[in-house]
């Protein structure tokens, strides 16, 4: 693309003006200050230059009076206009940004009726040719123009956008504002908040690029170098490939760019780290608002490596009294960490002892874990769940009347992985929960605590248990709920919007899958007084009968619009294989051998019948292999291509483990045998081999339906950011069929060891 260039102007061009809009707190006003420096220190234009500063209400007379100084390098007009952002107060944003990041998206409503176009600039950065240049761009059925983002391929992916849609930087924008206005984009924006609020994580940036996609496009890179773009480093190995940008076009804007913006974390007033820090403070000493160079100045090199590919010298250490006493300090630290280590230790181990007089039928202890101190830990968190379980039984609970009880924007402390709840495979818990603060540093603050990975041996899953203990705030142990979910976690060729799911059991006393102790799955099945009236128990029949008509099953994606010819001969065997080291093992009573086990008793239990075993969809999508390792002429592997519904409805027996394949089989009405310890079994429902004598009811399908898949889970329409039922999230996973392609696993690209048995 053509820039614009500093060509004369007729007559009436020369006389409008140029409108330029900043936006700052009181407390950035410095920073805003050196911005608009540089910007009248490289201007140009014969044009008047106005300059709007969005601003809070502590912005005074004296902060307008002190800008205004500037005036005597270049005439200027500064228009203030407060602006009242607290409506984002809550909405999550880039660590280190202000409020007054979204003051932008006010534009339309804030600025004077006769402005009819702006370039929007960030108060972090430097302008360094006439911004006069690229504000003649053709804006025609453009909302705005601006450089592509650093990691652009990253945030579209995220954000599920058009592959060739132009996801920009909002730091500089050329803004179309009659369009905003005659599109009323803040409307928009407003309506696009009510249903993805929780889901936002990169501020004003990531609500310009949702909502306006279609009517963005470029600037060129020179008139935003931003993000790692002075390193040669990053050149080399992300140019192309966390974005569009070629070499040629990065390596010229370095070299010669027209704004400079400092998006490192550590701003060029606080750390000269940025290869053009010195270039803003040759600016900032010349306004009111003088810093002086920050505290890394006197460093004879900074602490970046030069991108000039030159050699720097390193600064001479010499070792001072207060180098001595931090590093004494660090030692004594220390020593009292490893004695406050061996007294919890002690406490454990006598714990232990303790936790030995526990009848046996109270605690199914199983030591799969390595290191005393990790089992003992195990020991005393499975008794802490049982004596919390027997308080809590006491208590009513449903998964959605908690999630209903919750205030907005709730501090929760969990043990999730941040990825998967920002764009991942959990986003939608928390527009469930409606909040976005769900994070591992909610020690002293937290509504409740969250654990949603059931992973022992990391001090996450303690830190939750512990917070809960100490304070007496609730712990809930979350888990994707049975036919919510189109895509694997582990299928990444899926789109962002496939990969997220639908609902989630919600369990205040134990994670479902864990028969170590009781849930609150668990404690509802075994309570005399749960039953179901006549409307409760049409309504499971009717939403049974509804999930084997449409084949819904765990993973939706993987099933074919129409059943397909599966060969597989009358009254056969399934036996089911599960995903490598999946926690549900573990927590059953079980282990691989568990698996070989099922395998024999399977061949010596049905002779003369064909044996099919099922690969898990996690364990092809992260080409693993199966469980089983016995050989038999009679076994045969399952193809890929065959999904979990048309697989059950073609047999008459099923063999498991704890897979969530024994469940849809026992809604089937199909024989099922079970080698573990799943949430469906001791029910009188199944033929058991492994007895849990903690469970003593019978109950109906219908029954355990109705407490798994209603009572303790939720559902979200993350279309309209609503609670839903079951019946609703049904028809969603319908929907989500129509509008992606259904293709079957490619057994070619997922190679699976079978054993050399024979495929089906």
């Amino acid at each position: 693309m053509k820039v614009a260039t500093n060509t004369p102007q007729n007559e009436s061009s020369t006389t409008e003006p140029i409108n330029i809009v900043f936006s700052a707190d009181r407390k950035f006003l410095p920073y805003f200050a050196t911005s608009l420096y540089s910007l009248i220190s490289n201007y140009k234009s014969p044009r008047p230059l106005h300059v709007y500063l969005l601003t809070d209400e502590n912005f005074t007379v004296d902060d307008e009076k002190k800008i205004n100084l500037m005036r005597s390098k270049r005439k200027f007009k500064l228009i203030p206009l407060p602006i009242d952002a607290k409506r984002f107060m809550k909405v999550k944003t880039t660590e280190g940004i202000s409020v007054a990041a979204y003051n932008r998206l006010y534009m339309p409503s804030a600025l004077p009726q006769d402005v009819k176009k702006v370039i929007y600039l960030d108060s972090d950065l430097i302008i360094e040719r006439c911004i006069s240049e690229i504000y003649d761009l053709p804006l025609e059925g453009i909302i705005a123009r601006g450089v592509e983002d650093s990691i652009s391929t990253f945030y579209k992916t995220k954000y599920d956008l058009d592959p060739t849609s132009h996801h920009i930087n909002s730091g500089v924008m050329l803004c179309n504002i009659s369009l905003m206005r005659k599109m009323n984009v803040e409307e928009l924006i407003e309506e696009f908040l009510k249903v993805h609020q929780y889901r936002i994580v990169m501020g004003d940036q990531q609500i310009i690029n949702e909502v306006l996609y279609d009517y963005i496009k470029p600037l060129p890179l020179i008139w935003n170098v931003h993000g790692s773009m002075f390193n040669k480093k990053w050149i080399r190995e992300k140019v192309g490939v966390d974005n569009s940008l070629t070499i040629k076009e990065v390596e010229e804007a370095v070299a010669a760019p027209a704004i400079i913006h400092y998006t490192y974390k550590r701003k060029p007033w606080m750390s000269l780290e940025h290869p053009r820090a010195r270039t803003w403070h040759r600016y900032n000493e010349k306004t009111p608002y003088k810093t002086g160079l920050p505290p890394d100045a006197n460093q004879k090199s900074s602490p970046q490596k030069p991108i000039s590919g030159q050699k720097t010298e390193q600064p001479n250490k010499k070792i001072t009294w207060e180098s001595r006493l931090k590093k004494a300090n660090g030692y004594l630290k220390s020593i009292l960490r490893l004695r406050e280590t061996r007294l919890s230790v002690n406490r454990l181990e006598r714990s232990l002892l303790d936790l030995s007089q526990t009848k046996p039928q109270q605690v199914i202890l199983k030591q799969h874990s390595s290191g005393p101190e990790i089992q003992v830990q195990e020991a005393l968190l499975q008794r802490t769940l049982f004596e919390r379980g027997t308080l809590l039984s006491k208590q009513k609970f449903s998964a959605r009347a908690f999630a209903e009880s919750l205030s907005p924007d709730s501090p929760v402390l969990s043990n999730a992985m941040q990825k998967d709840l920002d764009g991942g495979f959990n986003e939608n818990l928390k527009t469930i929960l409606r909040t976005s603060n769900i994070a591992r540093q909610n020690n002293t603050d937290s509504v409740f605590n969250l654990i949603l990975v059931y992973r022992t041996h990391l001090p996450e899953f303690w830190n939750c248990i512990n917070n809960s203990q100490f304070y007496g705030t609730p712990l809930i142990f979350a888990e994707m709920s049975f036919f919510s979910a189109f895509s694997t976690y582990f299928d990444k060729s899926s789109k962002p919007s496939e990969r997220k799911c639908l609902g989630f059991i919600l369990d205040d006393m134990g994670p479902y899958f864990d028969a170590r102790q009781p849930s609150r799955l668990e404690t509802t099945l075994n309570d005399p007084l749960f039953h179901l009236d006549k409307p409760q128990h049409l309504r499971v029949e009717r939403v049974i009968n509804s999930i084997i008509k449409k084949r819904i099953t765990k993973y939706n994606k993987y099933v074919p619009t129409e059943a397909p010819s599966t060969n597989i001969k009358p009254n056969s065997v399934l036996v089911i294989d599960q995903k490598r080291g999946d926690a549900s093992i573990d927590f059953a009573k079980a282990d691989n051998s568990t698996f070989d086990r099922m395998l024999k008793s399977a061949l010596e239990e049905n002779p003369g019948h064909t044996i099919y075993l099922k690969a898990h969809p996690d364990n092809i999508h992260r080409n693993v292999d199966m469980q089983s390792t016995i050989l038999d002429p009679r076994i045969k592997i399952v193809s890929d291509d065959i999904s979990a519904p048309d697989l059950l409805d073609a047999v008459s027996k099923v063999y498991v483990v704890s897979s969530q394949m024994g469940f849809e089989a026992l809604i089937r009405g199909k024989k099922v045998v079970v080698f573990g310890l799943p949430f469906y079994s001791g029910w009188g429902l199944t033929d058991d081999r492994t007895p849990l004598p903690r469970r003593k009811k019978q109950r109906t399908i219908e029954e355990l339906f109705y407490a798994a898949c209603i009572k303790l889970s939720v559902y979200l329409n993350p279309r309209t950011a609503e609670l839903v039922e079951i019946e609703e999230m049904l028809d969603l996973i319908m929907k989500m069929r129509e509008r992606f392609l259904t293709p079957t696993i490619n057994v070619a690209q997922k190679k699976i060891s079978t054993k050399k048995a024979e495929v089906a």
